[in-house]
């Protein structure tokens, strides 16, 4: 279902005519075993509905996964 929704929605989003704006996710841990650390990111990775790249259109809809700021509306 994941792969049917995103390649959807990269058809849509080819068919809006305006310049891609890519932004790269940042996952950190700070734990202080390093294996621990590798561990816990790559699982937080393989489950996190978050995508690694996101790349948006002026004029694309987004659905947020959380309330940003209720007051304003996101």
């Amino acid at each position: 279902v994941k792969i049917k929704v995103e390649e959807r929605n990269k058809k849509i989003l080819n068919n809006i005519k305006e310049d891609e704006v890519i932004f790269k996710s940042k996952f950190d841990s700070e734990f202080s075993d390093k294996n621990k650390n590798e561990t816990i990111l790559t699982n937080f990775k393989n489950t996190c509905p978050i995508p690694e790249e996101l790349i948006l259109k002026v004029g694309c809809k987004v659905m947020l996964l959380v309330n940003l700021d209720v007051d304003i509306g996101l």
